[in-house]
C-alpha cells in the first residue's frame, strides 16, 4: 500500500511497508514505470514490520537509512528470552503493585503523547536526534479505526508508562511508546511489554514486533533485545524516479523557487 501527496513538483509517493520481494527486479521496475506515468517526483519506501528484503541501489537515491526491528515469537513462553536486568525490574514493578489497563478511547491519546514526549527528551539528552513534536492525528486515527489499542501502566493514581499497539489477527505491532521518569524507577516499560506478550498470546497473536531502532539508539536496541526477539535487519530509502534530466530539471526548479522565497 502506498499513499500520494502533494501536486505538480511536490507529488511524491510513500510506502509504509515494503512487501517481501524475491531478488528480482520486476517491483522496481513496475514502480520507476508506475511513477513516470502518474508524475511523481520524489518516493520515500519504508520497512515498519517488513520482512527483510534487500533494497537494491536505486538510480536518484536522495538518502538509505540503516535500521533494525525486533520481533518476538509468542508461540512458546513468550517470557523465556527475559534478560536478567529486565527481570529484575518486573520484580520491581510487581512489588510496587503496578497493573496494565487498556483502552481504545482517543481521549487517552493526550496521556500518551506526554509520556511519549518525556521520553523523547530523555532520549535527546542522551544524544540522539529524536522529534520533540508530537502530532496526535495519527494515534487518533488509529484508535478510532479500531486498529490501535494503548495498553497503559498504573500505579493506581497515574499513568506511568504507555504503549500503542496496531492489531491483526495473527500480529501485533509497537507503534508508539514513553516512560514517566517515576516510571523508569519502578520497571514500568519492561514490565508493560511483558505483561502485553502475555496477554497477547492469551488472545492468540503468534508474532509480537518490538518495533525499529537506528544504529545510534544503543540503549534503545538492549532494551528490545532484552526481551529475547530476534533482530531483523532492514533500511529505509529516499529517492527521485524521474530519468536523469528530469531530475536536474527539478532540482533547478526547486532551487529557484527557494531563491524566489528567500
Amino acid at each position: 500500500m502506498g499513499f500520494i501527496s502533494g501536486s505538480s513538483l511536490r507529488r511524491g509517493l510513500n510506502i509504509p511497508s515494503l512487501p517481501g520481494l524475491s531478488q528480482g527486479t520486476e517491483f522496481w521496475r513496475g514502480l520507476r514505470i508506475f511513477c513516470e506515468t502518474t508524475a511523481i517526483w520524489r518516493v520515500q519506501i519504508d520497512t515498519f514490520c517488513s520482512p527483510c528484503s534487500p533494497i537494491p541501489p536505486l538510480p536518484g537515491e536522495i538518502s538509505r537509512r540503516q535500521r533494525i526491528e525486533f520481533v518476538l515469537s509468542l508461540q512458546g513462553n513468550p517470557l523465556a528470552g527475559l534478560s536478567s536486568n529486565h527481570r529484575r525490574n518486573l520484580a520491581r514493578a510487581k512489588k510496587a503493585g503496578l497493573s496494565l489497563i487498556r483502552t481504545r478511547q482517543t481521549s487517552a491519546c493526550d496521556e500518551h503523547l506526554r509520556l511519549m514526549k518525556a521520553s523523547m527528551e530523555r532520549r535527546a539528552k542522551n544524544g540522539e536526534s529524536v522529534p520533540l513534536e508530537l502530532d496526535a492525528a495519527l494515534p487518533r486515527a488509529l484508535l478510532s479505526s479500531s486498529l490501535g489499542e494503548l495498553f497503559q501502566v498504573t500505579d493506581g493514581s497515574r499513568i506511568l508508562s504507555s504503549l500503542l499497539l496496531l492489531r491483526a489477527s495473527a500480529g501485533a505491532y509497537y507503534q508508539s511508546a514513553g516512560t514517566l521518569p517515576a516510571g523508569m524507577e519502578v520497571g514500568a516499560s519492561p514490565f508493560l511489554i511483558a505483561e502485553v506478550a502475555v496477554t497477547l498470546q492469551r488472545e492468540g497473536v503468534r508474532t509480537f514486533n518490538l518495533g525499529g531502532t537506528n544504529p545510534e539508539s544503543a540503549g534503545l536496541r538492549r532494551f528490545k533485545e532484552g526481551f529475547g526477539a530476534v533482530g531483523v535487519p532492514l533500511e529505509s530509502v529516499c529517492f527521485c524516479p524521474r530519468r536523469f534530466w528530469r531530475r536536474k530539471l527539478y532540482s533547478a526548479a526547486r532551487m529557484c523557487v527557494t531563491l524566489a522565497r528567500s
